[in-house]
């Protein structure tokens, strides 16, 4: 075969496709921090029209729902809009409730003991190095100072969540915004329950048994 034949048929491979990361290739390392960080960056990339927030929402005629606003502001607008009442309040509350949680389940994870979730958390979070192990992320998490409503909207609309310097400041963040996630749907994925029993622990940051 002549060199120039040889040359045209190297021009004329196909590039090779970007390996596709998982959660496998996160937590074993074999992937490195960058495509860690672009495999987040499709992990939480702005829900799907057809989420479970979403599908609650289009459930009313009267109200466009706007995956990139604040979800429970949009919740308070519904509820005003079409006159929900009584029952019918609480009824959509409780649906709503439910599609919250399966969404930060579908976001985030359910499996508790995936490694791989607990890592995508922390490099949203901004966590550097990445640890190597669910304890470590664990560690790590628990020094940052975070609203569990304020993390799954900034999942879905691709910015950085809201962190604050201290446990006493979320704390007041928490009470004045109202912003106080569901902890005993059963619903729950691992990952959701995992956060909520570190929240327990620091009653007024992020949780409250029913109340939305």
């Amino acid at each position: 075969m002549s060199s120039d034949n040889a040359r045209r048929r190297r021009r004329q491979r196909k590039p090779k496709k970007p390996r596709n990361m998982n959660s496998e290739s996160v937590a074993d390392g074999t992937g490195s921090l960058q495509e860690s960080l672009e495999a987040l960056t499709i992990a939480t990339r702005p829900a799907p029209k057809l989420s479970h927030i979403g599908a609650f929402f289009a459930e009313y005629d009267d109200y466009s729902f706007d995956p990139m606003q604040p979800i429970m502001l949009q919740f308070k607008k519904l509820a005003r809009r079409v006159k929900l009442k009584d029952e019918e309040f609480k009824e959509a509350r409780e649906n709503f409730r439910g599609a919250v949680v399966l969404d930060f389940n579908d976001t985030f994870g359910e499996d508790e003991n995936d490694l791989g979730a607990w890592q995508r958390l922390c490099i949203m979070l901004e966590v550097s190095p990445v640890p190597d192990n669910i304890d470590s992320c664990h560690a790590e998490l628990r020094k940052i100072h975070v609203n569990i409503w304020d993390l799954l909207e900034a999942a879905m609309t691709g910015d950085t969540p809201k962190r604050f310097p201290t446990v006493n400041h979320l704390r007041s963040y928490t009470e004045a915004t109202g912003l106080f996630f569901p902890i005993d749907d059963p619903r729950a994925g691992g990952v959701l329950r995992g956060l909520l029993r570190h929240l327990r622990s620091r009653p007024g940051v992020g949780f409250k048994p029913v109340r939305m």
